[in-house]
C-alpha cells in the first residue's frame, strides 16, 4: 500500500460522506443557519476523531521508543556486567523491527542474568552456611545486587570447595578426637561433664570451630597427662611388685597371675596393684634381713659391672658391713641401689664400649701367645692358618684404634657433662687402658731379654764345660714376680662373666703411664713370610 493512499482514500470517503449528508440535510430541509451549525458539529467531531488517532498513535510511538531504550540499556548493563561483546543492531532498521530485536537480545540477557543470579545466591546461602559451622569468614565479598561475572562465580565455588573440604577435614579430626576422649575417659573410669557432655554426646557440626577444636584437643591432652600419670604409677607398682617378689623369695608365677588379672593403668587396676603392694611392704617389714642381703647381692652384681673394687666399694657405702638390721637400714641400702642403677644406666654406652675393647684386646694377647708357639708352623695345614692369622691380626689392628677412638669421645663427653673423670677400679678409664698395653710389651719385652740371657749362659757354659745346662724356666717365669707388673686376678666384668684386672695395680704406674701420650701408638707389624722358619724369639717384632 502506497504512503499517500490514506489521504486518497479519505479525500474520496470525505467527498462521499460530504454528497450523502448534504443530500440529506437538504432532504430535510436544512436552512443555512442551521446548515453552518451542522457543518460546525461534523468538522467537531471530525477532528475529535482525528486527534484522537493520533494521540493514539503518538503513544504507541513513544512506548515504542522507550521500549527501544530501555532494551538499549539492559543489554549494556548486562553486557558490562558480564563482560560481554555489545549487542549491534542492523542499521537503517524500522523502529518496531528494532525493538522487536532488542527485545529479543535482551530478553536472552536477563536470562543468563538470572541465572547467575541464582548461582551466586545459591552458592552464598552454602558458603554461609559453611562459614557458620567452621567459624570463619569468606575471602571475598561478594555484593547480591550486582551481577556475578564468569571470573567471581568461579572464585566462589572454589572456595565453595575449600570450605566443603574444611569441613570434611575437622569432621574426620573432630570424630577422631570425640572417640579418643571418650576412650581415655573409659580408661580413666570417668564421664565427661559440662560442656564437654554435649560437645561429645552432640551432633558433630557444633565442634567444627577452631576454637571447639581447640578445646576438644585441651581436653584430649589433659586427659592424656592423667593416663600418662596413671600408666608411670601402674609401670612404677609393677616394678617394685616384681622387685619385693624377687627380694622376698616369693613365687613369680603367682605375680604375673595377679598382674594377669590387672593389666591396664586404670584406677581399680591401680588399687588392686597398690594393695598388693601394701601387703608386700607388710611381708617385707617381717622380712628386713632377707631383703638386706637382697640388695647387697644386687649392690654387688652392679658394681662389678662398674669396675668398682673392692676397696672402694666398702668406701662407697658403709652400711654394707652393718649386721644391725632395721628398716633404716633397708631405706639406706634401697637408696643405694637405685643411685647405683642411675648411674650404671649412665655409664652403659662407656662400659659397653670398654668391655667390646677389653674383649678385642684379650684375642690380641691371645695371638701373640700363639706366635710365640713354633709348633704352628710344623702343624698340618699351617699355611692356612697363617693366613687366618694374619687375616686376625689385621682385624684387630683396625678394631682395637676405633674403639679407643670411640672411647675418647665417649669419655669426653662424660667428663664435660658430670664434671668428673670415668674410672675403672678408681682409676681413670683410658690411664687405665694404657697401662694394660705397656705392661703387656714390657713383659714381652722382660721374656725376649729373659730368653737371650738365658742362651748366653748356654753358650758360656758350652765353651766352658762342652756341654749344655740342664734346661731351666724361660721367660717371664724365670724372673719371678715383676717389680712393677700387677698380676690380673679375675674379676666380673659383666653379670655372670669374669675379666681380668689387677689388685696390684698401684697409682704409681698409673701417674708413670698417664704422663706419657693418652693413647699408646700401635707398633707396625712385620709379617711372616708363609713357610718360613719361625725366628728364635717366634711371633712380630713390635717397634714401640
Amino acid at each position: 500500500m502506497e504512503r499517500n493512499h490514506l489521504k486518497t482514500e479519505l479525500q474520496s470517503r470525505i467527498a462521499e460522506f460530504c454528497d450523502n449528508i448534504e443530500a440529506v440535510w437538504s432532504e430535510i430541509g436544512v436552512n443555512e443557519s442551521c446548515y453552518n451549525e451542522r457543518v460546525q458539529e461534523v468538522l467537531f467531531v471530525i477532528e475529535q476523531s482525528c486527534t484522537g488517532m493520533i494521540d493514539e498513535e503518538s503513544n504507541i510511538l513513544q512506548r515504542t521508543r522507550d521500549n527501544v531504550e530501555r532494551a538499549r540499556r539492559d543489554i549494556d548493563e548486562i553486557t558490562r556486567a558480564l563482560k560481554l561483546p555489545p549487542v549491534k543492531s542492523p542499521l537503517n532498521l524500522p523502529l518496531m523491527q528494532l525493538e522487536s530485536f532488542l527485545e529479543s537480545e535482551a530478553q536472552s540477557l536477563r536470562v543468563l542474568k538470572q541465572e547467575r543470579m541464582d548461582k551466586l545466591n545459591k552458592s552464598l546461602k552454602t558458603a554461609k552456611d559453611l562459614c557458620r559451622e567452621l567459624g570463619v569468614c569468606l575471602e571475598k565479598n561478594y555484593p547480591v545486587d550486582e551481577i556475578p561475572n564468569e571470573s567471581d562465580l568461579e572464585k566462589l565455588r572454589l572456595e565453595v570447595e575449600n570450605l566443603k573440604f574444611m569441613k570434611v577435614e575437622r569432621v574426620s579430626q573432630a570424630e577422631a578426637l570425640r572417640k579418643e576422649i571418650n576412650d581415655l575417659y573409659e580408661c580413666l573410669e570417668d564421664n565427661p561433664k559440662d560442656i564437654s557432655r554435649q560437645r561429645l554426646g552432640g551432633d558433630v557440626a557444633s565442634c567444627l570451630t577452631v576454637s571447639a577444636l581447640n578445646d576438644l584437643e585441651s581436653l584430649r591432652d589433659r586427659l592424656l597427662k592423667q593416663q600418662a600419670t596413671l600408666e608411670h604409677r601402674a609401670e612404677t607398682l609393677r616394678n617394685q611388685l616384681e622387685a619385693i617378689y624377687t627380694r622376698l623369695d616369693l613365687q613369680m608365677l603367682q605375680l604375673q597371675q595377679f598382674l594377669h588379672r590387672h593389666p591396664t593403668s586404670k584406677p581399680s587396676d591401680i588399687r588392686y596393684l597398690e594393695e598388693e603392694l601394701e601387703r608386700c611392704m607388710e611381708l617385707r617389714r617381717n622380712n628386713i634381713e632377707k631383703f638386706v642381703i637382697n640388695c647387697r647381692r644386687e649392690l654387688e652384681q652392679y658394681w662389678n659391672c662398674l669396675y668398682i673394687s673392692e676397696d672402694a666399694q666398702m668406701t662407697r657405702f658403709k652400711p654394707f658391713l652393718s649386721t644391725t638390721f632395721s628398716e633404716t637400714l633397708l631405706e639406706l641400702h634401697e637408696a643405694e641401689l637405685e643411685k647405683t642403677k642411675v648411674l650404671f644406666d649412665k655409664s652403659k654406652p662407656i662400659l659397653d664400649l670398654f668391655n667390646q675393647h677389653s674383649e678385642v684386646w684379650a684375642e690380641f694377647e691371645d695371638m701373640e701367645r700363639k706366635a710365640n708357639d713354633p709348633s704352628r708352623l710344623l702343624a698340618r695345614g699351617r699355611g692356612k692358618g697363617l693366613l687366618q692369622e694374619q687375616r686376625q691380626r689385621r682385624e684387630i689392628e683396625k678394631k682395637l684404634p676405633k674403639l679407643e677412638e670411640k672411647l675418647q669421645v665417649a669419655v669426653g663427653e662424660w667428663e664435660l657433662n658430670e664434671g668428673e673423670p670415668f674410672l675403672i677400679f678408681e682409676f681413670p678409664i683410658l690411664d687405665y687402658i694404657n697401662w694394660k698395653k705397656e705392661n703387656f710389651f714390657e713383659e714381652k719385652e722382660a721374656a725376649k731379654r729373659a730368653k737371650h740371657e738365658e742362651k748366653e749362659r748356654e753358650k758360656e757354659h758350652e765353651m766352658r764345660y762342652g756341654t749344655k745346662p740342664q734346661a731351666t724356666k724361660r721367660g717371664a717365669a724365670a724372673l719371678g714376680p715383676l717389680k712393677n707388673g700387677p698380676k690380673t686376678p679375675s674379676k666380673k666384668g659383666k653379670l655372670g662373666t669374669t675379666m681380668n684386672t689387677t689388685n696390684q695395680f698401684t697409682k704409681t704406674s698409673i701417674s708413670n703411664s698417664s704422663n706419657k701420650s693418652r693413647n699408646v701408638p700401635w707398633p707396625e707389624i712385620k709379617e711372616e713370610v708363609l713357610g718360613a722358619p719361625a725366628e728364635e724369639e717366634n711371633g712380630a717384632h713390635w717397634e714401640i
